[in-house]
């Protein structure tokens, strides 16, 4: 398969991977650029682009488009990155971006992650978790939640001595013979078309001049970079695709180099994956409110998994205990809630209303 990166705006390298009869519309992930000296930026928005579109071009995946971002962002920030996401010539829900800064002899990239106002006007959106009950003078009462978050900022990296010394050249990432190394034949430079994609590295030509040549992935350890896995569970997630999203997230949430924020959040998007599957997500709730009990919507994550847990047991004395401890929680967290916050009122009404039988 073949795509170019031409559009002035947006270098378009835009893939549309197959998806299984999803009603949704297909995600957009845009990535940006990651601004800093030598190749080393280049590197690493090369690396996620690729490692994004082969973690979705397989059997069965949900329908995906990603972008790949060949202009600067001016300064490199959240509104930057967001505001060029949201151009009409790029619309993406979700923006990866980061920057590379000297440290030392070597470099430290900083990676982020966004998701954009684009995402929350879909026409369908898996991800919003929603919690019913019928009451016993025959009304329904309804409360639920949208994303943990929007925006990411993952823990820094250090570049090794080896890889500083090879993308130190201005001239841009090394363009190899053959797709296992051998003799560097050039430097990407611009806009090129992709073609054959293996594990570790990729075959390419560049418009400018019609090189072709091979990027290796090898450069960094993949797997391991948070943005790109946390990217990869997110997008799952937003699609609706429970199975793959569980997989992934129970690989983030047992790093122990994830910032406590980013874990939080991953624990929230876990146990709504497991609600969603006809489990209980409870114990990811509880586990991520201990991690921070000063965290708003962690709270009101922890008290929808209580009325979901409610809900399961159905009429009895089990859901009325249950809907007493969370009007216990709503008023021991009370400091946590604006006064007359309208969605802890319903989550109020929801506990102590008498459910029909």
């Amino acid at each position: 398969m073949r795509n170019a990166l031409r559009a002035p705006i947006l270098a378009v390298l835009a893939l549309l991977l197959s998806w299984s009869g999803a009603r949704c519309e297909p995600l957009r992930v845009l990535v940006g650029q990651f601004a800093g000296p030598g190749s080393v930026g280049d590197s690493m928005m090369t690396t996620l682009y690729f490692e994004l579109i082969k973690a979705f071009d397989r059997p069965g995946e949900k329908g995906v488009w990603v972008l790949y971002g060949a202009d600067p962002l001016e300064g490199g920030s959240y509104e930057s990155a967001t505001a060029r996401a949201m151009r009409p010539s790029t619309r993406a829900d979700v923006v990866i971006w980061g920057s590379v800064t000297p440290y030392g002899t070597g470099y430290v990239v900083q990676s982020y992650l966004a998701v954009t106002r684009l995402a929350e006007r879909r026409s369908v959106r898996p991800e919003f978790w929603r919690v019913a009950r019928n009451l016993s003078d025959g009304a329904r009462i309804e409360i639920g939640l949208g994303l943990p978050g929007h925006f990411y900022d993952f823990e820094p990296f250090r570049v090794s001595d080896d890889l500083v010394q090879k993308f130190s050249s201005p001239d841009g990432m090394p363009l190899y013979g053959s797709a296992k190394g051998g003799e560097v034949v050039g430097h990407v430079d611009g806009t090129f078309t992709f073609g054959t994609i293996l594990r570790d590295s990729i075959r390419i030509r560049l418009d400018k001049n019609g090189l072709s040549g091979w990027i290796h992935l090898t450069d960094f350890d993949r797997e391991n970079i948070q943005a790109n896995q946390f990217c990869q569970a997110l997008l799952r997630y937003l699609r609706g695709d429970w199975q793959g999203a569980r997989t992934a997230l129970l690989g983030i949430v047992e790093r122990p180099d994830l910032p406590s924020s980013i874990l939080v959040d991953s624990l929230i998007l876990l146990g709504v994956t497991e609600e969603k599957m006809g489990q209980s997500g409870l114990q990811r709730f509880e586990r991520a409110f201990e991690i921070n009990s000063y965290n708003r919507t962690g709270a009101q994550f922890l008290i929808l998994g209580r009325l979901s847990e409610m809900q399961r047991r159905g009429p009895g004395e089990e859901a009325s205990a249950i809907g007493r401890s969370v009007l216990d929680f709503i008023r021991d967290t009370a400091a946590l809630y604006p006064p007359g916050d309208p969605w802890i009122e319903r989550a109020r009404q929801f506990a102590a209303a008498e459910q029909r039988p």
